[in-house]
């Protein structure tokens, strides 16, 4: 089980995705630097700057939306991990993974453009690197998926050989 490459891909995948919960996707902060916003998988928040230099919680929205994708598909690469035997169920929970992925990526990026345009119109944010996490989980993902079909197709030409 564990020595398998495929394996190592879906613990990476679970890797991205429970740091996925904790990294910041986006910032924007103010013109003058009073307030800011900030979206993670938890929620998206509005910040208002004290004159001692710390951030008062204005507002938090959507919580817990973004996560709970991420954290189902942090269970299925688990499940999945652990039905080595059953090489086809793994390559559907792999699809089933993907579209998690893409669910809690499209779940961050639908509140972002719901929401960006009420915080400070003129001003840009910019996307952290809890934002390009996902990909990174994608591309394991299908290169676990890639080795569980290469190892049913060797499994399938031994049995031919039978």
């Amino acid at each position: 089980m564990i020595q398998r490459i495929q394996t190592l891909f879906l613990l990476a995948v679970a890797g991205c995705m429970g740091a996925y919960l904790f990294l910041p996707i986006f910032l924007k902060v103010s013109e003058d630097g009073i307030q800011k916003m900030t979206l993670d998988s938890f929620g998206l928040y509005t910040w208002t700057a004290n004159s001692d230099g710390s951030w008062d919680l204005l507002t938090h929205q959507y919580p817990y939306y973004i996560a709970i994708p991420a954290v189902i598909s942090i269970l299925v690469v688990f499940y999945s991990i652990f039905q080595y035997k059953n090489r086809l169920l793994q390559i559907k929970l792999g699809a089933l993974i993907a579209l998690l992925i893409m669910l809690a990526v499209g779940t961050a990026v639908f509140i972002l453009l719901k929401n960006e345009m009420n915080f400070n119109p003129g001003v840009k944010g910019d996307y952290q690197i809890g934002f390009f996490i996902p990909l990174a989980a994608l591309i394991f993902n299908s290169l676990a998926n890639r080795f569980i079909r290469r190892d049913e197709k060797l499994v399938k030409s031994v049995d031919r050989i039978r």
